[in-house]
């Protein structure tokens, strides 16, 4: 993964990729195997064999022949061309009309000789083309004994159930990844920024580096003169020296931007990446604008927006019915009916009951209260407490990506 992509589901991602490939790719092999085997007809085949074994047989008995018969007629035809030598060594052998009868005879066999090469040249690939056919044949029917068309079918049931299961898991992937991408856009497009300003900077300390390195090894002044001057003509500074003690800072000043950024977009990934199923809302706490009481419309605002994807549970202290002037019944009909609502009894803080319920659902709780006087429960020990903030007619809860206006009502 490359240094700005910091995005933890990317390499998942790829992962799971290679994965559903592979096993689209066994299916498709499990299905034409399946198939062949559905489509080959074994009785045809092993007929086939039969004959493939007669026929490859018969044309080796006739190659044999052949080739004795040309080898035969080779010797024969090797004779008559060295009889006919044996006459040039004399005059009256020249001219005899016996050397013209051998030369004639010799002419003729070789005529012979090569129509019968040809002949066995054809019987040779014909058989080679048999006997490759045999093979063939002979190992697609070994292979269909090897095969259970039950066992294939299930190992092709088993492999699409896998395929779906992995690509279910790429889609989940997948959009986690796009949400983090989404979440982390505006602070991953600056690293990548501040990531090319640095390299363009080292590229600069480099180039100083080598002017530096050129000055000390010059043979005279003139020479010094001239790295300079060519310095100069760079930097717009003359000294490489002072240029490097300028672009070391601007590196270290840079990677120290690069780390804050980093981990900004590591807290922001963090927050995106929260596994919840189950919220409770502590009701009061996000009642409140400071320490000013403003009502419910922050409160009905994320819950709705909540009550989409998790199961939402509201718990208010027993002195919201006077806070709000309604009864239970009333602060019911204000939420919508998904929503589990409770409302603590007469003078008992719900602060307990809060983490209780957390507990009891493995669930995160949306409250700016510490919880301090309770270290004993799970929810504080784990953290799964969620900050909010209400200021200026707006409710943000960063962990949750929530950032949302709201009017009070008059």
């Amino acid at each position: 993964i490359m240094e700005n992509d910091l995005n933890p589901y990317s390499s998942e991602c790829e992962r799971l990729i290679y994965l559903v490939k592979e096993c689209r790719g066994k299916i498709d092999d499990a299905e034409e195997t399946l198939d062949w085997y559905r489509n080959f007809d074994l009785q045809k085949n092993i007929l086939r064999l039969d004959v493939l074994t007669l026929t490859i047989e018969k044309n080796k008995k006739q190659l044999s022949i052949l080739e004795n018969n040309y080898n035969e007629r080779k010797k024969y035809c090797d004779k008559l061309y060295e009889d006919g030598r044996f006459k040039l060594f004399s005059l009256m052998g020249w001219f005899s009309s016996e050397r013209k009868n051998i030369q004639n005879l010799y002419k003729k066999e070789n005529e012979t000789l090569y129509k019968m090469g040809k002949v066995i040249k054809e019987k040779k690939k014909i058989l080679i083309s048999d006997e490759r056919e045999y093979k063939n044949i002979e190992a697609d029917v070994e292979f269909y004994y090897t095969i259970s068309e039950t066992n294939l079918r299930n190992k092709l049931t088993d492999l699409i159930n896998e395929f779906e299961k992995t690509n279910k898991i790429l889609h989940q992937m997948q959009t986690k990844k796009e949400h983090i991408d989404e979440v982390i856009k505006e602070q991953k497009d600056y690293l990548f920024k501040l990531i090319q300003d640095r390299d363009k900077i080292e590229h600069d300390l480099s180039k100083a580096k080598a002017f530096e390195n050129a000055l000390n090894t010059a043979k005279n002044s003139y020479e010094r003169k001239i790295i300079h001057e060519k310095c100069d003509s760079y930097f717009s500074e003359s000294k490489p020296s002072k240029i490097i003690r300028i672009k070391k800072r601007e590196v270290d000043s840079v990677n120290r931007n690069i780390n804050k950024l980093k981990e900004r977009i590591k807290t922001l990934i963090e927050r995106a990446s929260l596994n919840i199923d189950s919220i409770i809302i502590d009701g009061n706490n996000l009642c409140y604008q400071q320490s000013e009481f403003i009502g419910i419309e922050p409160l009905k605002i994320i819950s709705d927006i909540l009550i989409k994807n998790h199961k939402v549970v509201i718990i208010f202290d027993y002195n919201i019915r006077s806070l709000l002037k309604m009864n239970d019944n009333n602060i019911r009909m204000c939420f919508n009916n998904n929503i589990e609502l409770f409302i603590s009894p007469t003078k008992i803080k719900a602060d307990e009951t809060i983490l209780d319920e957390a507990e009891k659902q493995s669930a995160y709780i949306i409250s700016n209260d510490r919880f301090k006087d309770f270290p004993e429960k799970k929810a504080f020990q784990e953290q799964r407490i969620i900050r909010h903030e209400i200021f200026g007619g707006r409710i943000k809860i960063r962990d949750l990506n929530i950032n949302e206006s709201f009017t009070l009502s008059s």
